[in-house]
């Protein structure tokens, strides 16, 4: 294939992508091939240092990118990440969700504290920034290329 054909196919020229986690491993890996892609990206993450850090190699690269800390944790950081995001972006295209937590720890010593705080963290964020951008995320992708997984 050419370069010219995988650019059409695959380009997210224009799109804006938001990434939670994006502060390292596989979200801050994520977000720069998104813009290496073409995309604009939101970075969420709770380590507003980092977030800076991933920003630095994507501005470097030549693409662009805003942080947007906070703890997905909490209901609340996530409808202010959702908005803030719309007001500085616009309406996203994609969202990843690379945001989470483990607990490290043998299952008979898991308090009732720590295992809603994963809930919040891997189930809930997850689910609640999904909502907020659902509109968007429906009207904005429009496939250019249909894959049938049955093939």
């Amino acid at each position: 294939m050419s370069g010219d054909l995988l650019q059409d196919l695959f380009s997210l020229e224009g799109r804006v992508a938001l990434v939670t986690g994006a502060s390292s491993g596989i979200g801050r890996e994520l977000a720069v091939g998104l813009v290496r892609a073409g995309a604009r990206v939101a970075l969420g993450g709770r380590s507003a240092e980092r977030q800076a850090a991933t920003r630095a190699a994507i501005l470097e690269r030549g693409g662009v990118a805003e942080v947007f800390p906070g703890d997905l944790g909490d209901v609340e950081v996530g409808q202010a990440l959702a908005r803030d995001v719309r007001a500085h972006f616009g309406q996203i295209a994609i969202l990843i969700n690379c945001a989470g937590m483990n607990q490290r720890e043998p299952i008979a010593e898991v308090q009732s504290e720590t295992y809603e705080r994963l809930l919040a963290v891997n189930l809930r964020a997850p689910f609640f920034l999904r909502s907020h951008f659902t509109a968007s995320i429906g009207r904005a992708v429009t496939p250019k290329m249909w894959v049938d997984p049955g093939l």
